[in-house]
């Protein structure tokens, strides 16, 4: 499941990422942070993987879906679409 995140939304989030059995994977699109994904969730299977990326177009965003389509169907995994390069603020220091 693919879900937009805005910043705004900070304590939500930083919620779910401090949770106990949460890992955090970014880049969970690209090449390295899929497999890593990949494989927490299936050596991990009672922890939350939470995968953030902002899939952007510095290579084939196909690729990137196609890779979120795979984790996806993972019960564990879920998935943030967000960009931290386009905030405003620091939303870990609020």
């Amino acid at each position: 499941m693919v879900r937009s995140f805005h910043l705004e939304q900070t304590d939500r989030f930083l919620n779910v990422i401090m949770s106990k059995n949460t890992i955090l994977v970014t880049g969970a699109a690209g090449f390295v942070g899929f497999h890593v994904a990949q494989r927490m969730c299936a050596e991990l299977p009672d922890t939350r993987i939470v995968g953030l990326d902002s899939v952007n177009s510095y290579y084939d965003p196909a690729l990137k879906e196609g890779r979120l389509a795979i984790l996806a169907k993972l019960p564990n995994f879920h998935f943030y679409k967000m960009d931290f390069r386009k905030a405003s603020k620091n939303p870990i220091q609020q």
